[in-house]
């Protein structure tokens, strides 16, 4: 996808600086740096701990693509602080009119951000993500059973995975320079249009089990409580705070996800549009919908007279 160079509203040049923590994405970040140098300026990664090719192909990527800037690599256990340690290093770099990406391995931008940046109007200080979270469904495990080579790292994820979910759940993708900022900050007001992304967390039997082992132990400390078990069981309910060994998700056989409690993507034209914008305040703790806004979404889809989920 080729993404066109922008300015803001008033003419001044917009640099996009990208925050980056990798950790154990070896299968997925090399595309992930590619599409981020067609529209980031500079993508500072910051690899903290991987165990695999990750910062190998980073330092590889670097050497090809001017966007990519190598930080450091500091086996650390994972917090959102770690972004700040960029921000902190790297923001006598930012301009006036420069913007401030959260960049994570999984994601990939349906609309073009410099685009949709340019015409943020001053007022808003943050953009904030309509997710399109694709998941691996009971079709995709039976495909890999049959023939594991399409779910591999060198196929493009759109034609791996075509089953998503359309989530609640967002936070700050992007925020305005300010030099007094040191940590990720939560700004307001909020642009009040998403910008669309489509989200690979969940991409093969393998990458699964790495995804699940490596946030074991930020887990136990109260991290990415949306891997829970509980938050993936019916009626689950998972409370925020350290994941108790019996909340520990076992193996990628538990992130399979039925294909009929999924839309169908075949293109960019057929995903459902963005949900309404939600105010920060009312957000919930970060949990998946999927298996209970069947009801809610099936009356979106009959409002705007789309098909039910196949």
């Amino acid at each position: 996808m080729a993404f066109s160079p922008a300015e803001q509203d008033g003419g001044a040049p917009l640099a996009i600086h990208g925050l980056c923590i990798v950790k154990n994405e070896a299968d997925v970040i090399a595309h992930t740096l590619r599409a981020a140098a067609l529209w980031c300026d500079h993508i500072y990664v910051f690899d903290n701990g991987s165990e695999d090719e990750t910062w190998d192909i980073v330092r590889d990527l670097a050497s090809e693509l001017p966007a990519v800037v190598p930080f450091k690599q500091d086996a650390r256990p994972f917090t959102d602080s770690l972004r700040g340690e960029i921000l902190r290093y790297y923001k006598s770099r930012a301009g006036e009119a420069d913007w401030w990406a959260v960049i994570d391995a999984d994601e990939f931008y349906i609309d073009d951000p410099r685009a949709f940046l340019a015409a943020v109007p001053d007022r808003f200080r943050a953009v904030w993500p309509q997710l399109y979270s694709f998941v691996f469904t009971d079709v995709d495990a039976d495909a890999w059973r049959q023939e594991p080579g399409r779910y591999a790292s060198d196929i493009p994820l759109t034609e791996r995975l075509h089953h998503y979910v359309l989530g609640d759940y967002t936070e700050v993708r992007f925020f305005r320079h300010d030099p007094a900022l040191s940590e990720v900050p939560d700004l307001r007001p909020i642009y009040p249009e998403r910008i669309r992304v489509r989200h690979y967390g969940y991409r093969s039997p393998e990458q699964i089990g790495v995804r699940l082992r490596t946030r074991r132990e930020p887990m136990q400390r109260g991290e990415f409580i949306h891997e829970k078990r509980s938050n993936w069981l019916p009626g689950g309910d998972a409370a925020p705070g350290p994941a108790v060994e019996a909340d520990m998700p076992r193996g990628w056989q538990e992130r399979i996800v039925p294909h009929g409690e999924c839309y169908v993507d075949s293109g960019v034209d057929s995903l459902m549009p963005p949900k309404p914008w939600v105010p920060p305040e009312s957000v919930a703790q970060p949990r998946l919908f999927w298996r209970r806004q069947r009801g809610l979404r099936s009356v979106i889809d009959r409002i705007l007279h789309l098909p039910q989920p196949v």
